[in-house]
């Protein structure tokens, strides 16, 4: 099994190379709507839709994709 990510080629891409194709990404604008936070004791999961514009490659991209993220509070130590 490999540990890198499937670039848009089918190829895989080691760490260094994933990240090193967002160098030529940058968002113009990026807004999220429609947002529901659920708590679950001390985490909470947060999903929401962003809607965003942004240039890759010189290639102007619009977008509306579901995010969802997950917060957990750790205790102090």
């Amino acid at each position: 099994m490999t540990s890198g990510r499937l670039g848009e080629q089918g190829f895989v891409l080691d760490k260094l190379q994933w990240l090193g194709k967002f160098a030529e990404f940058a968002y113009t604008s990026l807004e999220s709507s429609d947002g529901e936070v659920c708590f679950y004791g001390h985490a909470a999961i947060i999903r929401c839709v962003q809607r965003g514009h942004s240039i890759w490659r010189e290639q102007e991209m619009t977008l509306a994709v579901r995010v969802s993220q997950t917060w957990v509070e750790l205790p102090e130590g």
